[in-house]
């Protein structure tokens, strides 16, 4: 990867803040369909059996308010956080090397397949063992947790098209959030307080910073916890930490090793076997 002094790199990539800000809006609206049956299986698990709302005014309510919450993401969150990342990748060269050299006419990087290859394989495999692991580990302590607790785990089923929509929506914004931006972020951070304000970041640096925002990745779904109805207990924060933070570690080793392209791709693969390959055969 071409690193922070390369004559190659912009002063500023303008033309993919500007085409990462178009994708925002589609590619978080994606989201909306799982979210809006995985969310709402929780909702309406939680509701009082006295409420006098009815089912359909409460969907209406909650899908627009998802609407709302997506749109207003990608505008506050996205769009910002996507900028400051590639504020950060000027002084650390950490980018998307193969969108940067298309869209400014760049001789190719090599290596482009055998590194989407690479991070395609490496996400699966992190996608199996992860599912490997709280099936066999992380749910039976669930279910032995909530049983004590009298909380009845909500019946969730969503469609294999959902999963889908929803793995390219991760793949997309929780990249740039915890890659671009938090990764390429911290590490700068790092080089600055130890003198080196450009040029590629220690590796001491760049594990430490992987870490960090590996553990945000992890934390970043406790949220799901409550929104499904499940207790936010040691167990199912631990789990949530752990297998979240395993896999986000090899999508923050592939994205400086690679670019942020194959975090994605990496994150999408991971993604498919969790809300794809599960719809199919569990």
């Amino acid at each position: 990867m071409e690193t922070a002094n390369s004559p190659a790199q912009p002063k500023y990539q303008w033309r993919t803040l500007i085409l990462f800000s178009l994708l925002a809006i589609p590619l978080g609206l994606a989201v909306l369909p799982y979210s809006i049956t995985v969310s709402g299986s929780g909702m309406t698990a939680q509701l009082p059996e006295n409420t006098s709302l009815s089912p359909e005014a409460m969907q209406a309510v909650f899908v627009a308010t998802m609407i709302l919450i997506t749109l207003g993401q990608a505008v506050l969150i996205n769009i910002p956080l996507t900028a400051l990342g590639l504020l950060f990748a000027k002084w650390t060269g950490l980018d998307a090397p193969y969108i940067r050299a298309w869209l400014y006419r760049q001789p190719k990087p090599a290596g482009l397949g055998r590194a989407m290859l690479i991070a395609a394989a490496a996400g699966a495999a992190a996608g199996g063992l992860v599912l490997g692991l709280n099936i066999y580990i992380f749910d039976p302590l669930l279910a032995k947790s909530m049983a004590a607790a009298g909380i009845t785990i909500p019946d969730i089923r969503w469609t294999w098209w959902e999963g889908l929509l929803a793995s390219i929506s991760a793949a997309f914004n929780e990249e740039i959030w915890l890659r671009l931006f938090l990764l390429n972020g911290l590490a700068w951070l790092g080089g600055l307080l130890f003198g080196k304000k450009t040029g590629r970041p220690a590796l001491a640096l760049l594990w430490t910073a992987n870490v960090l925002s590996a553990l945000a990745f992890g934390a970043l779904h406790i949220s799901n916890l409550v929104v499904i109805g499940l207790p936010v207990d040691i167990v199912t924060v631990s789990s949530v930490l752990i297998l979240n933070g395993i896999i986000g570690l090899l999508f923050g080793w592939l994205y400086w090793k690679h670019g942020l392209e194959s975090a994605m791709v990496s994150h999408f693969a991971a993604d498919l076997i969790l809300k794809v390959v599960l719809v199919f055969f569990l």
